[in-house]
């Protein structure tokens, strides 16, 4: 019996010595902190044999400039089907803050929806963007990393808004008349900007682009300006498109 007690006591003596000698060892021992230059050895992740903490960029955006064109289609607009060429040029002033100029040719026609409406007799309002000009602010948050396929690529994801000026064109006179005649006109606009974009890393210099835009304003409805029911609405228009970028 005794000789159990004793037992237990010599447990609890070495393991409440083990835990003391554990935290003086880490009291004193170097402190390791994992900064930008801080590496790791995985040979079985990365075929340069060394993967920097997440910390580190890789590809840095401070203090340089770029440029993007790319081509896409709108996303919004039952009456219509549109394909842009989009280009836009930017600066970081710091590694995740920048100003982007974005401008946009389109080109758009009424697709099979709007065909089939007239079909039934009735007229399809619609607006078709010709261009649009932004100047956006730009915010760069999120640096990721992502393995796949033994490879390591990097991307940023950028959110920027601003304000963008718009030329569409309108068939609201066509409406207006019941059908009598398609006629456009043209039409410009001030609009809020809201994009969000994904850069892939392909070097130092070059990307791949995935932009998301979007384009908010206030625009005349498809009634008759006579007539009481005829005012304003919030009009939104979304284009999405895959680019080529340049870093200097």
């Amino acid at each position: 019996m005794r000789k159990g007690i004793l037992t237990s006591v010599r447990k609890k003596l070495f393991l409440r010595s083990f835990v003391i000698v554990s935290v003086i060892a880490c009291f004193l021992s170097p402190q390791v902190h994992g900064g930008e230059e801080s590496t790791y050895n995985f040979s079985w992740l990365d075929p340069d044999k060394e993967v920097y903490v997440l910390q580190n960029r890789k590809f840095r955006k401070q203090g340089k400039v770029f440029l993007t064109l790319g081509f896409g289609k709108q996303v919004s607009g039952a009456f219509i089907d549109s394909t842009q060429f989009h280009g836009r040029a930017g600066y970081f002033f710091r590694e995740d803050w920048g100003i982007t100029l974005l401008y946009s040719s389109n080109s758009g026609e009424e697709n099979d929806t709007a065909a089939s409406v007239r079909v039934n007799g009735a007229t399809p309002f619609r607006r078709i963007m010709q261009n649009y000009t932004a100047g956006l602010l730009s915010w760069a948050p999120f640096y990721s990393k992502l393995n796949s396929f033994n490879k390591i690529f990097y991307y940023d994801l950028i959110f920027s808004l601003g304000a963008a000026t718009l030329d569409l064109e309108t068939n609201r006179t066509e409406v207006n008349r019941a059908g009598g005649g398609v006629t456009a006109e043209a039409e410009s606009y001030t609009a809020a900007a809201a994009d969000i974009t994904a850069k892939f890393y392909i070097s130092k210099n070059w990307s791949a682009d995935l932009n998301l835009t979007a384009l908010f304003y206030n625009a005349l409805n498809g009634v008759a300006e006579t007539s009481s029911e005829s005012t304003e609405v919030t009009t939104s228009h979304w284009d999405l498109t895959a680019s080529i970028g340049y870093t200097f």
